[in-house]
């Protein structure tokens, strides 16, 4: 019987697993062009820079408008861009984060993006503030304390529990990240985690009964990512779990979970 409920996990795991899959490669169109046209910036190369625009972007700018606005411009020397949040439904795009510069400068920026034959190109650009700020007055995204992080990950578990528990998803689709919630709905959640369901597996045990102990030092990856991975161990069985969360200002919000019985 053991063998199978961890086969039906296993199912479970792969599921969600390619739910963040394919939800970070479907935004990665975004976040490429909102790259490639900083990068056509930086190098002066306007008429590069044009191509990345929408046509109704185009309308209303000339190759030779982008050059004058951005010339003596501080975007001029862009170095990275952190995504912090990103999105799309059907053809239309969302990208919020700050670009860094090569002087040590962090610009608060949103775009809206729209798909036209299958690429994604940029319709608006907002930067959020009047003038740009250095990177010590704009407060990148940290690593929370570790009881903060332990919290997290207990109100994770507790609402996927009770939401397995209860057979409705809308508690845990409620405090995961925006960005997974335009690409799911909690009855798709719900069929992700059916083996859990189905087995009698009560996760809010776990958080209830069991302190979170983590076996990697939580981290930001590259993918700008806060990376929690561990276990809450009971006497004779332990929850595994690996968590991914995104930060949507003011706070990490989850992205994807992985999780398994032993």
């Amino acid at each position: 019987m053991l063998k199978y409920i961890l086969i039906a996990l296993g199912v479970a795991i792969i599921l969600i697993g390619s739910v963040f899959f394919l939800l970070f490669n479907a935004t990665s169109g975004l976040t490429e062009t909102a790259d490639n046209f900083f990068n056509a910036l930086s190098q002066k190369d306007y008429k590069k820079a044009y191509s990345f625009l929408s046509r109704e972007f185009q309308t209303k700018t000339s190759p030779e408008d982008l050059q004058q606005r951005y010339m003596n411009s501080e975007i001029k020397n862009f170095s990275s861009a952190n995504w912090h949040n990103r999105s799309f439904e059907n053809n239309i795009g969302k990208l919020e984060g700050y670009i860094k510069t090569s002087t040590g400068g962090t610009i608060p920026i949103n775009l809206g993006l729209v798909k036209e034959n299958d690429v994604w190109k940029i319709n608006s650009i907002d930067k959020l503030e009047s003038g740009f700020m250095n990177s010590r007055d704009f407060k990148e995204p940290k690593i929370p304390d570790d009881i903060q992080l332990k919290q997290m990950t207990r109100e994770i578990i507790l609402a996927l529990g009770n939401s397995i528990n209860n057979k409705d998803f809308s508690e845990f689709f409620s405090i995961i990240s925006y960005t997974w919630q335009k690409q799911t709905k909690p009855e798709e959640l719900r069929k992700a985690f059916i083996s859990f369901e189905e087995n009698n597996i009560n996760l809010t045990d776990f958080a209830n009964k069991a302190e979170p102990v983590f076996d990697k030092v939580p981290a930001i990856g590259e993918d700008e990512l806060l990376v929690l991975s561990g276990s809450f161990p009971l006497q004779f069985v332990r929850l595994r779990f690996n968590m991914k969360f995104i930060y949507e200002h003011p706070k990490w919000k989850l992205i994807s979970i992985n999780i398994k019985t032993e």
